[in-house]
């Protein structure tokens, strides 16, 4: 929302522990498959720690999670970018074994 970046009291740093809770994937660390919660989620992105984006989906809004096979990358560091229908964005780090 670019209204919120005129607004002196929103914090782009602050999560909001719902929308957190919401979409956290699970195993994590993984060994390969990684499930991620789709409430109020409309694309997902696998980013590595270069900031090049390895896979990116549009969710069809019908599944309640999504499992994603991370087993065709290295173990290693990357991020996860969930974003929402509200068109906020959501990250996470994903730890792959």
């Amino acid at each position: 929302n670019l209204e919120r970046a005129f607004d002196p009291q929103w914090n782009p740093l602050l999560i909001e522990e719902d929308a957190v809770a919401h979409c956290t994937p699970y195993p994590n660390p993984t060994t390969g498959l990684l499930h991620i919660p789709l409430k109020d989620i409309h694309a997902l992105e696998l980013v590595d720690l270069y900031g090049r984006i390895l896979w990116q989906s549009t969710m069809n809004g019908f599944d309640s999670e999504y499992s994603l096979d991370l087993s065709p990358w290295p173990a290693g560091i990357y991020l996860l970018r969930s974003h929402k229908t509200d068109g906020d964005w959501i990250s996470a780090l994903l730890f792959k074994q």
